[in-house]
């Protein structure tokens, strides 16, 4: 088996984009270069490989490619992850995890416009984040 190269953990998701062609554009070019590919990627395409569980349709879905049934808007797994990140660390800064739910919608809302999550989704995004830590 082949390695790939792998830059270490960033959290700052700087390569990480909600379009999951320009993700997967990102990827091509690092390893047609033969340099390590961005943490935020790796572990973008690393979770979405290892929670496919070999089925096709939701490896697309977890890529952000396809949505799930019943689910026309949903949410691309890293848009999930980031806004679940953001939720921990709040908490982790010392918001309760109401609190830190209520300022983190706040800030969704704000930075999405129209679009609007519920406190729930956001709850699930969370625990979606711990899990997949």
């Amino acid at each position: 088996m082949t390695k790939a190269p792998y830059g270490g953990f960033d959290a700052r998701f700087e390569y990480l984009d909600p379009d999951p062609w320009v993700n997967l554009d990102t990827i091509q070019e690092f390893l047609e270069d033969g340099e390590p590919l961005p943490p935020d990627l790796a572990k973008w395409l690393g979770l979405a490989i290892r929670h496919s569980n070999r089925d096709t349709g939701e490896f697309m879905r977890r890529l952000g490619l396809n949505s799930g049934r019943g689910n026309p808007n949903g949410h691309p797994v890293n848009v999930r992850l980031e806004w679940g990140e953001r939720v921990c660390r709040l908490e982790d800064g010392g918001l309760s995890p109401g609190d830190a739910l209520d300022k983190a919608l706040l800030k969704f809302a704000e930075q999405a416009g129209d679009e609007t999550v519920s406190r729930e989704t956001l709850k699930n995004w969370r625990d979606l984040y711990r899990k997949n830590r």
